[in-house]
């Protein structure tokens, strides 16, 4: 079932109320009129493209399929507990006791046995709702801008929509609706940030392309905004912002010489094994095969020491879930997830659709 559309303006979708003189310190604000950089690029981000408008897709392909492995192994906690607590209850209900024991251990078994039965019924509320969102949600979420209208549109899941979690029981194939925010053209500014964040003690730096949206034009004012991220460092950022400011300001073309479109999505299990794990999905999935074989030979009393059931455990559970992330990736792209695209009249609008294949191969001409 198709997710429905909500769009909004920025204006009606308001998340803040942030002044835009009291921007980030190291941010760096991108004029509309004065040149950026001398070599636009897409960072083949462009995956459809119409008359007067383009799809940026800003959504990394690689944790699509990651979701649904997590749902898939919270549902296998979901009947480990079932199972634990049926022998439990089993076991405390038909045990040979003395009447006045009997009867309070049939109490505090059934007690047991509604309270373990809720956290079964949440495990799969949690794994219904994870594939709902995960495998048969948007194959990708773009950014469309319209140089006709003067409209960019930012597409997102609605997170102010909430599903109850017992809903997802009743009704498991409800979908999340699409949010979509229409922003005018002139009441965005962009600014290039450098966003950096310590991890284990090394400091990595994000290059973030950053859009916020005035109340209107000249207000001081923010109501809403978007960000795309590049970590290729600060000249990638400046060439993808001089693309879409040559765009919507110039009439620039959809690929500039050099450019590619948006990579096609996972067709093939192999496609969907390198878009997840690069290389090293090889040894993962290696490993997990490896752990398989030697759990069917051995059973849990396999041989060997301690290092051999860590290195077992560690094979089981990254290759595994590796393994599981690379299925799935290749079924949401493959049969089971939603074609995005903008309400109709929004659509008509961007006017017909163009050949991106064309368009690459006239950019690569000399």
């Amino acid at each position: 079932m198709p997710s429905p559309v909500i769009l909004k303006t920025a204006q009606a979708a308001r998340i803040s109320c942030l002044s835009a003189t009291s921007r980030d310190k190291n941010a760096e604000a991108l004029s509309k009129d004065a040149a950026a950089s001398r070599t636009p690029r897409s960072d083949g981000l462009v995956r459809v493209a119409h008359e007067h408008a383009v799809f940026l897709d800003n959504q990394e392909l690689t944790m699509r399929g990651f979701v649904d492995a997590i749902s898939l192994l919270i549902a296998a906690l979901g009947v480990g507990v079932a199972w634990w607590a049926w022998s439990l209850l089993f076991l405390v209900t038909h045990q040979p006791r003395p009447t006045e024991t009997s009867t309070l251990s049939s109490v505090v078994g059934w007690v047991i046995a509604l309270g373990v039965g809720a956290l079964v019924a949440s495990c799969f509320a949690l794994a219904i709702r994870g594939f709902r969102d995960g495998m048969f949600g948007p194959k990708f979420l773009p950014i469309v801008f319209n140089r006709q209208t003067r409209k960019v549109y930012h597409f997102s899941t609605d997170s102010d929509y909430s599903i109850p979690l017992w809903d997802s029981l009743r009704h498991p194939f409800k979908s999340r609706p699409l949010l979509v925010i229409e922003y005018d053209w002139a009441c965005l500014e962009a600014e290039y940030v450098p966003l950096e964040t310590r991890i284990r003690g090394r400091t990595l730096i994000q290059h973030i392309l950053n859009f916020y949206a005035r109340d209107w034009p000249g207000s001081d004012t923010v109501v809403h905004g978007f960000f795309m991220a590049t970590p290729e460092g600060r000249q990638r950022a400046l060439d993808l912002w001089e693309f879409i400011r040559r765009f919507m300001e110039e009439d620039g073309p959809v690929l500039n010489p050099g450019d590619k479109p948006a990579p096609d999505f996972p067709a093939t299990l192999l496609q969907s094994a390198r878009s997840t794990a690069s290389w090293w999905w090889l040894p993962l999935v290696g490993s997990f095969v490896w752990s398989l074989l030697q759990w069917w030979e051995h059973g849990l009393q396999m041989v060997g020491g301690r290092l051999h059931h860590i290195l077992w455990f560690c094979a089981i559970t990254f290759g595994g879930v590796t393994t599981m992330s690379i299925f799935f990736n290749w079924l949401t792209f493959r049969f089971f997830g939603q074609d995005v695209t903008l309400p109709l009249v929004q659509l008509a609008e961007a006017g017909k659709p163009l050949d991106l294949k064309r368009l690459a191969a006239e950019a690569h001409t000399p």
